[in-house]
């Protein structure tokens, strides 16, 4: 599922505490003051490739995001390294197809999301979704999604999830099996995460507008970032280690070490 290359870590335990970031900057600057500009670069690379490779997604209230990507691409483990990015500051609660994480959450179900708050003003909550078409939100029942007063409280649920202090992830297999309503009118970003081997990469595509040239109408399109954001904003690609991550999903731990072992 994950490959047979060797297990690779990528700066994936470097800390990215702005102390670093200020030795480097310190360091190169007195190297450029006596004239060794080589080591000027070198710090200033440094800087740029720990921000490239050490993102992490800081969920911030309203956020919504969809996932998606093929069977075995990651998508789980880069639930589980949200989850963990996150536990200091949010109440993590998934839905049953996340229960094996081994974080501690809540476990909750659609019912339970339109009745209740699960987060304050004090700390927010991070709700996250696997398999979300599976969970009662498939593009083929648009017209029952959220049809009705259940429905219509799920989707208030949805759209004040800022004023809930509340943010989602939403992760499927297929781009447009999960109602329309929440890939292209709720969501306001998607990544879309690439198996690698030993590790996987999870591309954030940002909600633009683009105008049909056919019919002249504005539409929503995802675009990939550029380098300039990928150092900019690092959660831009964001790397998932499979040995580090999958350690905080039970079912699939036992698979990583089996791949990781065939392949020594």
């Amino acid at each position: 599922m994950f490959g047979h290359s060797k297990s690779i870590t990528i700066f994936s335990n470097i800390s990215t505490l702005p102390l670093t970031y200020i030795m480097l900057f310190v360091f190169g600057c007195v190297m450029a003051y006596n004239g060794r500009w080589l080591y000027a670069i070198l710090s200033l690379v440094v800087i740029v490739v720990i921000r490239i490779f050490t993102g992490k997604l800081k969920l911030k209230d309203g956020d919504m995001i969809y996932v998606f990507g093929l069977p075995g691409s990651g998508k789980t483990m880069l639930l589980a390294k949200i989850a963990d990015d996150n536990k200091s500051k949010r109440n993590i609660c998934v839905n049953k197809e996340l229960d094996h994480l081994t974080i501690d959450h809540t476990v909750i179900n659609k019912e339970l999301l339109s009745k209740y708050r699960f987060g304050c003003k004090d700390r927010g909550a991070a709700i996250l979704y696997d398999e979300v078409s599976l969970d009662g939100f498939d593009n083929r029942d648009f017209k029952t999604n959220f049809s009705g007063e259940k429905g219509q409280e799920l989707l208030e649920a949805f759209k004040k999830c800022r004023h809930r202090y509340t943010a989602f992830v939403l992760a499927n297999q297929g781009y447009d099996e999960v109602d329309k309503k929440i890939r292209s009118g709720l969501c306001k970003c998607a990544y879309w995460v690439i198996n690698k081997g030993a590790y996987s990469v999870a591309v954030r595509l940002d909600k633009g507008i683009k105008i049909n040239e056919l019919t002249g109408e504005p539409q929503d399109v995802y675009l990939k970032p550029n380098l300039i954001k990928r150092i900019i904003k690092p959660s831009c690609y964001i790397y998932i280690n499979h040995k580090k991550y999958g350690k905080l999903y039970q079912t699939i731990n036992d698979d990583t070490e089996y791949y990781f072992k065939k392949a020594e």
